[in-house]
C-alpha cells in the first residue's frame, strides 16, 4: 500500500480537508492510504468513518507520553517558532509589503503589551532589512537543526511516497519538508488561505510543488515569494461541499430551523474578534434598529470561528425575533445554542441571503461563490479609532486591495452609505455581477465542486 502524508497545523486546514469530498475518494481501489496529521485526532474521527484509507495521527505526541523525545519536541518547536517569527518579519521588511507597515502602526498603540514588546524586539533587531541575516535565518531555518522527533516517528511508521503541507511557511510542518527532502519523498505544499502568502513570510525551501486554490495564488508566489516551482490550481476545495446535494438546506427548511418569518430576506452579517471587530457591534445596532422592520429583514451575525467572546459581546441581539447569531457549527435560538454542521449552515445560510455584509475577510470569497450583493465596512462605527487603527487600513493589504480596483464591491464609508448600499442590494442584486464575475475568475475559478477531485487525480497520477 502507498501511503501519503497530509500535514494540517491548524482548525482550518483540518476543515477545509476533512469538509470536503476528498476524503471520500477511492483511495483503497487504487492501494493508497491517506494519513493526515492534525492535533486532536479524537475530535475528527466521525469525518473518516467508514473510510478504512483514511488514518488520523496526533502532529504531537500525546499527552500520556511521556519522556525526553516529548520535551525535546516542545523546545525544538519554539525554537521553530521564533526562527519562523523573525524571518516573517524580515521577509515582509525586505518586501515592502503593506500588511507589515500597518500591522507596526497599529502595534505602537493597540495590540502588544510589553511582553509581546520584548519579543518582537527580538526578532526584528539587529539590522531588520539586512538580506544577509535574511538569509542566514532563512538557511537554519530549512536545515536539519532541531528536527521534531514526533516527525521523524511518524514518517518511519509509514514511510509515505507523498508529503502535503498545509500552511507552507508554518513551523508546525517545516520538520516535514525537511525530512521529505532528507529521504528524498516528494513534498507539496498546499496554499490553505488567500492571505498567507503576503502575511506569513517566505515560504518553506524544500518544497517541490505548491498547489492553490488560484490564479492570484499563482501569481503571489511567482512574485512575491518569487519561487518558479510548479503551481498547480486545483480551485477552493473548501467549497466543493456547496456542490453537493443535500449540503444546502431548501429555503422552507432553513426558515423553520433557525425560526426566520416567511416573508423576511436575510441579510448575513459576518464579523470579526474582539480584537479586531471592536466597532461592529454598534454597526450591528445600527442595522438592528434602522434597517431590519424599514426593509423587512432577518439578520444573520456570523461570528469568526475563533472568537471566544462572539456571544457575550453580542448578547443583546439573543431574543431578538429579527436576529440570529450563528458560529462554528451553531447557531442561538431562543437562548439555546444549536448544533449544526457548519459548512451546511453556511452554504444554505448564504445560499438564500439577499446580500452579504463583512470586513475584508473571507466571508467576501464565500459570498462571491453564490454570487451575493456584497458591503465592505469601511468605517469604525460610533468609535472614534486613530487611523493607523481603523478598519479603512485593512483594506490596503496586498491580498485584499485588488479587490478594490472592480466594480463587484459596496464601499461605505459611514451609516448613510451603508443604507445606500443596503437599499440598492436588495432593489437591484444583479448590478455588479460583471464585476463579481471577474473577481470570481481570479480568487475562485476553477470552481465547479471538483476541486477534491483534481487534487486526488494528481495524488494518484504522481504515485
Amino acid at each position: 500500500m502507498k501511503n501519503i502524508l497530509i500535514v494540517l497545523p491548524d482548525i482550518f486546514a483540518i476543515r477545509n480537508f476533512l469538509e470536503a469530498p476528498f476524503t471520500k475518494m477511492n483511495f483503497k481501489e487504487n492501494d493508497v492510504r491517506v494519513v493526515f496529521v492534525l492535533s486532536n485526532p479524537k475530535k475528527y474521527r466521525n469525518k473518516i468513518t467508514g473510510n478504512n484509507s483514511i488514518v488520523l495521527e496526533n502532529i504531537k505526541y500525546p499527552r500520556r507520553k511521556k519522556g525526553f523525545k516529548k520535551y525535546l519536541d516542545k523546545l525544538f518547536l519554539r525554537i521553530n517558532k521564533f526562527l519562523n517569527a523573525a524571518l516573517e518579519y524580515r521577509f515582509n521588511k525586505l518586501n515592502k509589503l503593506r500588511h507589515q507597515i500597518i500591522k507596526e502602526q497599529m502595534h505602537k498603540k493597540y495590540i502588544l503589551d510589553k511582553r509581546h514588546d520584548s519579543f518582537n524586539f527580538l526578532i526584528k533587531y539587529p539590522f531588520p532589512k539586512s538580506r544577509m541575516l535574511y538569509k542566514l535565518f532563512y538557511s537554519i531555518y530549512n536545515s536539519n537543526l532541531f528536527i521534531e522527533n514526533r516527525t521523524k516517528d511518524i514518517i518511519n511508521k509509514y514511510l509515505p511516497r507523498l508529503i502535503i503541507v498545509a500552511n507552507c511557511q508554518k513551523a508546525e510542518v517545516r520538520s516535514y519538508t525537511i525530512e521529505a527532502e532528507r529521504r528524498n519523498v516528494k513534498c507539496f505544499g498546499f496554499i490553505n488561505s488567500w492571505d498567507h502568502l503576503t502575511t506569513d513570510g517566505p515560504v518553506l525551501k524544500n518544497i517541490d510543488e505548491f498547489i492553490s486554490w488560484n490564479q492570484r495564488m499563482e501569481y503571489e508566489l511567482k512574485n512575491i515569494q518569487r519561487t518558479n516551482k510548479s503551481v498547480h490550481n486545483i480551485g477552493p476545495i473548501q467549497m466543493d461541499s456547496s456542490f453537493i446535494k443535500g449540503n444546502i438546506l431548501n429555503k422552507n427548511s432553513l426558515y423553520n430551523k433557525i425560526s426566520i418569518e416567511k416573508n423576511k430576506k436575510i441579510i448575513v452579517f459576518g464579523v470579526y474578534n474582539k480584537r479586531l471587530g471592536s466597532h461592529e457591534p454598534s454597526i450591528t445596532n445600527y442595522i438592528v434598529e434602522n434597517i431590519l422592520d424599514k426593509y423587512n429583514i432577518h439578520l444573520i451575525i456570523r461570528g469568526h470561528p475563533k472568537d471566544a467572546t462572539f456571544y457575550e459581546r453580542y448578547e443583546r441581539f439573543i431574543n431578538h425575533q429579527n436576529v440570529t447569531l450563528c458560529k462554528a457549527g451553531e447557531y442561538i435560538n431562543g437562548k439555546m445554542r444549536k448544533k449544526i454542521n457548519d459548512q451546511i449552515l453556511l452554504n444554505s445560510v448564504l445560499k438564500h441571503a439577499s446580500l452579504v455584509i463583512c470586513g475584508p475577510t473571507t466571508l467576501t470569497l464565500d459570498a462571491l461563490r453564490f454570487n451575493k450583493p456584497i458591503i465592505n465596512i469601511e468605517f469604525d462605527g460610533d468609535l472614534k479609532l486613530p487611523p493607523e487603527n481603523s478598519i479603512r487600513k485593512r483594506y490596503k493589504w496586498e491580498h485584499y486591495s485588488p479587490l478594490l480596483k472592480y466594480n463587484a464591491i459596496y464601499f461605505v464609508k459611514n451609516y448613510q452609505e451603508l443604507e445606500k448600499a443596503i437599499k440598492k442590494s436588495l432593489e437591484k442584486p444583479r448590478e455588479l455581477d460583471e464585476g463579481r464575475k471577474l473577481l470570481r475568475q481570479m480568487y475562485l475559478e476553477p470552481l465547479d465542486g471538483q476541486a477534491s477531485n483534481r487534487l486526488f487525480n494528481l495524488i494518484i497520477n504522481l504515485l
